[in-house]
């Protein structure tokens, strides 16, 4: 395992951000893996997740905004969310990915669907548009 590349890290930030799920699964492994703990779902491979994503998360009127941080000395992100008619972003899950030694693809991806956990990370709870 190696710390993400910058521009890798921006890229993600920004496929998340704008909804762009080809772009996110462009920077995933082939056998890139996806679990959202507590609940027991666990994606495996490129289709699978994308599958994943375009079903349930990125949906029409669903914007996200991701805010960096570090999880255990690697790349992490508060993910927020704001849907319909919310006057802010809400604290949705906290996000580790993990980066590939071989190429730099993300090879895990968890999605801590806990927005308790924000507060140990010094991350609001509720974030202004």
């Amino acid at each position: 395992e190696i710390p993400a590349p910058k521009p890798n890290l921006d890229q993600f930030v920004n496929a998340w951000e704008s909804g762009d799920v080809p772009s996110l699964i462009d920077l995933l492994h082939e056998k890139a893996t996806f679990a959202m703990p507590p609940m027991g779902v666990w994606y495996e491979g490129r289709g699978s997740i994308q599958r994943a994503a375009q079903n349930f998360i990125f949906t029409p009127g669903v914007e996200w905004k991701l805010v960096p941080t570090l999880a255990n000395g690697r790349p992490a992100f508060g993910i927020y969310q704001q849907a319909g008619d919310a006057k802010s972003y809400q604290a949705f899950c906290l996000f580790l990915p993990i980066f590939s030694t071989e190429d730099g693809k993300i090879r895990e991806m968890t999605a801590f669907l806990s927005p308790q956990l924000f507060d140990r990370f010094d991350l609001p709870g509720i974030m202004p548009l």
